[in-house]
C-alpha cells in the first residue's frame, strides 16, 4: 500500500484495561487502514517498545485492531500510520 497515514483522521482510540506491571511502558505499533477506516494489521515496532511483555503486547494489538478507527476515503489505498500506546505501572 501507499501512503504515510498523514492525511487520514484518527476517529476513534483504544480503551485498554489496566495490566500489571511493574514499570510504566510504550508500545510503539504501525497500523494499516484500509479505505473503510478499519485497521486491518498492526505489529509492534520492536526497536520503539519498551514493553517486554509478549502477551501484553499481543492483546495490546487485538484490541487496537478492533477498537481504532480512521475517516473513512472512498478508494483509498492502504495506508501506514503510527500509534503509541502508554502502560502505567500498577
Amino acid at each position: 500500500g501507499n501512503g504515510d497515514g498523514k492525511s487520514r483522521l484518527r476517529i476513534s482510540n483504544a480503551s485498554l484495561p489496566l495490566y500489571d506491571i511493574d514499570f510504566d511502558s510504550n508500545i510503539h505499533l504501525q497500523l494499516t487502514v484500509n479505505a473503510n477506516g478499519e485497521v486491518v494489521a498492526a505489529k509492534s515496532i520492536k526497536s520503539k517498545t519498551t514493553c517486554s511483555d509478549q502477551r501484553i503486547i499481543n492483546q495490546v494489538v487485538n484490541e487496537v485492531i478492533r477498537q481504532v478507527k480512521y475517516k473513512k476515503e472512498n478508494g483509498a489505498d492502504l495506508i501506514y500510520t503510527f500509534y503509541t500506546v502508554k502502560i502505567l505501572a500498577k
